[in-house]
């Protein structure tokens, strides 16, 4: 058996494709312990043929190829194909750092673990560190604990699919496969496989370097990817509401963290169809307050939110975001102005 299989789900990243697979190659375990499984995605330009490229060189790369499924059938697809004691999806416009899989084995290995959580760095288009919107994890713990002990003492709201590397045999005994056809699935994932690890930690050495593409899927909005959005954002505030007390400030930030990204972009697409669906969403499911994080307008748009509600506090925004420069920096002067004393804690 392979010590662990690498999953590279492609979809037209020709461009991005071989920083991410010579990444996956310049690494400290031999080539004969570790595989690479290329999903090809029904891509349309030349992943293929670059993919090809390395599977003539190197003995560890598989290649798969199916119709377009999108994100979360590539992710199943290998699965389904890893031979690994240990499986980690890799997000191909992303690439990870060179000589760290013997330590992320040794690491899974020697503590037993169902689950390894790694950091990363994040990069813009020119591959420059960029600082994050807030922190990756809410407490450094070196420990090995349960999944929920995880969630309630370390993990933040980023529950990338990425950042976690997987016993295989865990995830087949529970059956546990990618939510196929939406958007936002690693989330929806984490939430089901973390509660049932029995054994996790945190790996503190920065492995992974997440590109923030302008033209990124997650950059831009639409009704479905919004309907996916509120869907996580009920789906964790009725966990908030109902969970043991332990795990109510990871819900409630992962509940914050779906709501302000639903919001801002509401706000970004401009589109008043988009606003009338989310507010409608907000108030009929009854949504609470978010706490508040992250850069200063994000804690501001939530402080306006929690102050105000939803309807008054999107509809003085949304009117800042169609109106002149001029004039939107002078109601966000006054509004800033008004909220600078009260204070902006989780």
């Amino acid at each position: 058996m392979k010590k662990i299989s690498l999953i590279l789900p492609v979809y037209n990243v020709e461009l991005y494709l071989p920083k991410c697979i010579e990444s996956c190659l310049n690494q400290d375990l031999p080539k004969t312990e570790y595989e690479m499984i290329i999903v090809i995605d029904g891509s349309s330009d030349n992943s293929l043929s670059v993919a090809r490229k390395y599977q003539q060189k190197y003995g560890c790369i598989s290649i798969v190829e199916q119709s377009n499924g999108g994100l979360s059938s590539a992710r199943n697809t290998g699965l389904k194909h890893a031979t690994g004691e240990y499986v980690w999806c890799i997000d191909t416009d992303d690439y990870i750092n060179e000589n760290i899989l013997k330590g992320i084995v040794t690491q899974l290995q020697q503590n037993d673990l169902d689950a390894l959580w790694v950091d990363w760095q994040d990069l813009n288009d020119e591959g420059k560190i960029i600082k994050p919107f807030a922190p990756h994890y809410f407490r450094r713990n070196n420990c090995t604990m349960s999944g929920s002990d995880f969630m309630a003492g370390v993990l933040s709201n980023f529950l990338f699919a990425w950042s976690f590397i997987y016993r295989r045999s865990f995830l087949m005994t529970n059956q546990l496969l990618f939510t196929e056809g939406m958007f936002y699935e690693d989330s929806d994932f984490a939430f089901r496989s973390l509660p049932i690890v029995q054994r996790i930690k945190m790996y503190g050495k920065v492995c992974y370097n997440y590109l923030q593409r302008g033209n990124s899927i997650v950059h831009h909005t639409d009704k479905k990817k919004l309907m996916d959005l509120c869907k996580n954002c009920s789906t964790t505030y009725q966990e908030y509401l109902h969970c043991a007390p332990k795990l109510k400030r990871f819900y409630h930030i992962c509940y914050s963290g779906f709501y302000m990204k639903s919001f801002k972009d509401v706000l970004k697409s401009r589109n008043r169809d988009l606003m009338r669906y989310f507010m409608d969403y907000t108030l009929e499911n009854k949504l609470g307050r978010v706490c508040m994080y992250g850069n200063f307008k994000t804690r501001l748009m939530g402080l306006l939110y929690n102050v105000l509600g939803v309807k008054i506090s999107l509809g003085i925004l949304f009117l800042i975001a169609r109106s002149s420069y001029a004039f939107s920096r002078k109601i966000y002067r006054v509004i800033v102005n008004f909220t600078i004393f009260i204070p902006l804690s989780e």
